[in-house]
């Protein structure tokens, strides 16, 4: 096959340019946002309100070897998954306006992409105000976001169980305390 001179130019140039654009380029990743979502839920059966933490399973392997060890895997190691689970419920809260709610870490597990930690508590009998503590991977990565959706959490009675709102709280810049009312006129 032969190439003329105008043919080798375009050639030249189109290997250049794409050099270039490889060079100047950001490399993109699948997962760049630092982010997790909690769900805080009233289980009328047990009279608990749940609450499930969502994290990325890459957020969790990057944040482990920064918090514990640089050998550890949360994918393989049992005791790696438990103390990660600890870390979250130790970062995460919530209080009524007199009192803090006592939290029981339930179990965690890994499935597929992400990394789940449960937990607990009885239902406040008086449920007009919820304050919630977030700083699950805020040290490990200040410009990480989290999101609580809370679900069904008016007071009793106000509506059916297929009307239940959700409400959510956003956690940046550095915002770790956020408060909600739950009993709205």
């Amino acid at each position: 096959m032969r190439i003329n001179s105008f043919g080798l130019f375009n050639l030249v140039l189109t290997c250049c340019c794409v050099s270039i654009l490889c060079v100047l380029t950001p490399p993109v990743y699948a997962h760049q946002q630092k982010s997790g979502v909690t769900t805080v839920s009233h289980n009328p059966r047990t009279h608990n309100l749940e609450v499930v933490h969502r994290l990325y399973i890459h957020d969790a392997e990057h944040a482990v070897k920064t918090l514990f060890n640089s050998d550890v895997d949360i994918l393989k190691e049992p005791t790696t998954q438990s103390a990660f689970a600890q870390y979250v419920t130790e970062r995460f809260g919530m209080y009524t306006s007199s009192k803090v709610l006592p939290l029981v870490l339930v179990g965690y597990e890994v499935d597929g992409q992400f990394f789940y930690v449960y937990q607990e508590t009885p239902m406040p009998t008086e449920l007009d105000e919820l304050d919630i503590r977030h700083e699950v991977l805020v040290d490990v990565w200040p410009k990480q976001r989290n999101l609580v959706n809370l679900e069904g959490l008016e007071p009793m009675g106000e509506s059916s169980s297929h009307n239940k709102p959700v409400r959510s709280l956003q956690f940046s810049d550095n915002r770790t305390l956020l408060s909600i009312q739950l009993n709205r006129p």
